[in-house]
């Protein structure tokens, strides 16, 4: 019988780490600033620093973000809000490729309803981003 087992990480995610391995120390340089803003927000997640870093890098590298984070928080990961913001283009060409289509169906009002909707969850987001 195999002493491998698939167990949750703390992201989340599946792990098949097998049960005798086990973490080795590892070394990464912060500066004081840097680790004092990680600090403070595992400590608003009830986790160590160690912890928190451990979890948003495994997740990230799922292409996933941490099981604490909250878009809400304004502590959006590097790279997030220019994904945000491509991704709100993308979607305004679409819906403007559409509207034509939809005030023939007579939908103008939900077109224009979600337009805005999408306007000011993006400009909530960049606020939220940019810490404002």
């Amino acid at each position: 019988m195999s002493d491998h087992k698939k167990i949750t990480d703390e992201s989340g995610g599946d792990s098949a780490r097998s049960l005798a391995e086990s973490r080795a120390p590892r070394t990464i340089r912060f500066s004081d600033s840097e680790w004092k803003r990680i600090d403070k927000l595992a400590v608003e997640q009830g986790i160590s620093s160690a912890d928190l870093v451990r979890q948003t890098m495994i997740a990230m590298t799922g292409g996933k973000l941490p099981a604490w984070f909250d878009a809400t928080s304004g502590a959006l990961p590097p790279g997030i809000q220019t994904q945000i913001e491509k991704i709100y283009r993308g979607v305004y060409i679409l819906a403007t490729l559409k509207r034509d289509k939809m005030y023939r169906e007579g939908r103008q009002n939900e077109l224009d309803a979600f337009l805005e909707a999408a306007k000011r969850t993006q400009v909530a987001i960049m606020k939220s981003a940019s810490g404002s």
